[in-house]
């Protein structure tokens, strides 16, 4: 601190500087011994002058006269340093350089190419002009974001646009500088390139990375990050397979024909302080829909079991592998509060928020109402960390994986893997199963050598956290929405009593009868997930009226709302047509089926695949007695479906000529075995194809 004799000194009197405890230090055990005496003497001379005490006393105990203190503080000491401050303490250290070099004697280049220090400066001081348009010319920031231009400015055209400017100045001509040089000064340029955008870092971060780069640059590091409380929030994020998967489509003659799955989505909810995968989702949507983000929530929340391989008896689960219902009935259903999500997945989420607050308790943070940014990884650190683990530790192992880049494949053929392999979708849903399951319960670096299964039972068993659990009521009407539809038909209609419900026209013996509904309206639940043949029918006031049944064509094969739709879009476009008295879904998927396999098979074929052999699967299950009648119809459909299925398929199978079969059958490929009997082709027809153990078998 200076003193009341302290010495006044022209821009540093006066200032908030002249406090000398104020000055910037640095590191000074970096110094060698020779180069900390001589900056020590400097320091403390400094000191002791501006506290101001005698110059002899200085000299004699320093060896550093006053003038040359003087012109340490005001030629060093208090020169800006880029990080915006004065130079202060770091101005002391012998031989660094604190004021630019700037050369006074005409340029002299040698044979060999030494004699040009500072010739760009002295090039730019002699024409302002051309520094100027050089500076602007490296500060430009592509424009790009809705015009077409250069993303961005290479340093060589830069220096190529430089030369040009000098030649106009007639430099090239009387052979100054750079042009005396063998390269033309282009290393100088790139340095000064680098120099002009170190001294703009915020024209440099646009020029390299756009508002993107710009935004991550603003982000802290996370030590601010608000601690948050066990399932406050979780993550949830759709992220596509690194892979290519096939489906086996059953021929008309026997055998199978594996057709290629260009995508495959997988949804994920986090949990983010015990980095718990809660559940996901596979889709093989081309797009995420809502209802895919009601599936993984609704898993999330429900209990897990084992997926058992069905080309392999071995158990690739690990101990304690599995999700959170596996440590007992009280993890089961656990809810959360917050759930954040990417702002290209908030528009498909957006039509959940109410089931999330309603059945959850949660809200949903998007980019409209928190913190986070549409497609910046940074404000999902969690999920898109999983994401990296899931490509790493699965998919990308394997050789049917297409990798994270372009080049990744390195020679390979992902899709000739694929096929040659018949790695089905099946499969890939297994091993999905098994390295989630194997995420949760190996052991985190962040969570104290513990596993995210076993931190989330220690903070439980700890009762450092209260689980707060769903209402099991709300988990089974997870898919339920209710609408308002005008009962149609009646007596001026001539028409008995019915109900146009998503594409379909429903009706009951009961609902028939009532023609003191006509025209007026009622309320209809249906569950988007579930077999959406029956839906419930209430009156205004709540009353139950009836269990109403979809007419033809959609009467016959079980299938959800997602598949009705898909194959109306496909009708709407001219890509699929019906025969009277055809069932809709039963025709399509025989439709699907009878082309072997010739072109990719369509969502809506996966979709309706998929719901019916879920359907058999919970075939069996007691039925609630407001359904047992609907249930019981769809029990006997499900088991002549696949009869009719194929019936079907040779019956459009008469009408081709028997020459274009055999010739088709004749460019198969990839046709697994026949099976040895018409009874087993006939039922796995409409469910799974058999795998390769059972066609071995």
């Amino acid at each position: 601190m200076g003193s009341d004799t302290a010495r006044h000194i022209k821009g540093l009197s006066d200032t908030i500087w002249a406090d000398f405890s104020c000055w910037s230090g640095f590191d000074e055990a970096s110094l060698d011994q020779e180069k900390l005496t001589k900056y020590l003497a400097r320091k403390e001379a400094i000191k002791a002058y501006l506290s101001g005490i005698p110059v002899s006393v200085i000299r004699k105990e320093f060896g550093i006269s006053d003038s040359h203190i003087y012109r340490l503080i005001t030629e060093r000491c208090l020169r800006d340093h880029p990080d915006g401050q004065i130079y202060g303490w770091r101005a002391l250290i012998p031989r660094i350089r604190i004021v630019q070099f700037k050369r006074r004697s005409p340029i002299k280049i040698d044979r060999w190419g030494y004699g040009a220090v500072g010739a760009l400066q002295t090039l730019l001081d002699t024409h302002p002009d051309v520094r100027e348009s050089l500076d602007k010319k490296i500060l430009k920031v592509p424009n790009t974001r809705h015009k077409l231009g250069m993303l961005a400015t290479s340093k060589r055209s830069i220096w190529l646009w430089f030369l040009q400017k000098l030649r106009e100045k007639g430099i090239e001509i009387r052979g100054e500088w750079p042009f005396s040089t063998k390269t033309n000064g282009y290393h100088s340029i790139i340095k000064y390139i680098d120099k002009v955008l170190e001294a703009n870092p915020a024209k440099a971060i646009m020029i390299h990375g756009g508002t993107e780069l710009k935004r991550k640059m603003q982000a802290g590091d996370g030590v601010d990050r608000p601690v948050l409380e066990p399932f406050q929030r979780v993550e949830m994020d759709a992220h596509k397979i690194d892979g290519r998967f096939t489906v086996a489509i059953p021929l008309l003659g026997g055998g199978y024909q594996n057709v290629l799955i260009h995508r495959i989505w997988v949804i994920v909810i986090i949990e983010v302080v015990t980095r718990l995968v809660l559940g996901y989702h596979m889709s093989l949507r081309k797009e995420i829909s809502k209802e895919d983000v009601l599936r993984v929530i609704k898993r999330s929340l429900s209990p897990w079991a084992k997926k058992k391989p069905h080309h392999t008896d071995k158990d690739f689960y690990i101990d304690g592998a599995g999700f959170p219902s596996v440590l007992g009935e009280q993890f089961v259903g656990m809810c959360w509060d917050e759930t954040s999500i990417d702002g290209a997945l908030a528009e498909k989420a957006k039509v959940v928020t109410e089931a999330l607050k309603n059945s959850v308790g949660s809200i949903l943070l998007t980019p409209e109402n928190s913190y986070a940014i549409r497609r910046t990884k940074d404000d999902r650190p969690f999920i898109e960390s999983f994401f990296n683990k899931l490509g790493v530790l699965g998919f990308q192992k394997i050789s049917n994986t297409t990798g994270n880049y372009p080049g990744a494949t390195k020679g390979r053929d992902p899709i000739g893997v694929a096929v040659a392999s018949e790695f089905q979708y099946e499969y890939a849903e297994e091993l999905l199963d098994i390295i989630i399951a194997n995420y949760n319960a190996r052991i985190h670096s962040r969570l104290s050598g513990r596993s995210p299964l076993q931190y989330l039972q220690y903070l439980v068993l700890s009762k450092t956290f209260q689980p707060r659990v769903i209402d099991p009521q709300h988990l089974d009407t997870f898919f339920s929405y209710r609408k308002l539809c005008m009962v149609k038909g009646g007596l001026d209609a001539g028409k008995r009593p019915y109900v146009n419900f998503e594409n379909g026209i429903y009706t009951s013996p009961i609902l028939g009868q009532r023609l003191d509904l006509a025209g007026k309206k009622i309320w209809i639940t249906a569950d988007s997930d579930s077999d959406s043949r029956v839906i419930k029918a209430s009156s205004l006031t709540g009353e139950h009226i009836d269990n109403l049944r979809v007419s033809p064509p959609w009467n016959r094969v079980p299938h959800n709302f997602e598949t009705r739709r898909l194959i109306c879009g496909l009708i709407r476009q001219g890509k699929f047509s019906l025969q009277n008295q055809q069932d809709a879904v039963e025709s399509y998927i025989a439709e699907v089926e009878a082309s072997g396999g010739k072109f990719p098979p369509h969502p809506a074929y996966l979709t309706a695949r998929n719901f019916l052999v879920q359907s058999n699967d919970t075939i069996h299950q007691v039925p609630d007695n407001e359904t047992i009648q609907s249930d019981m119809a769809s029990n006997e459909t499900n088991k002549s479906m696949e009869s009719r299925i194929t019936d079907n398929t040779e019956d459009r199978a008469k009408s081709r000529s028997t020459t274009k079969n055999n010739t088709a059958s004749r460019n198969k490929q990839n046709i697994a075995p026949h099976t040895s009997d018409a009874t087993a082709h006939t039922q796995n027809s409409a469910s799974l194809p058999p795998r390769r153990k059972a066609e071995n078998k």
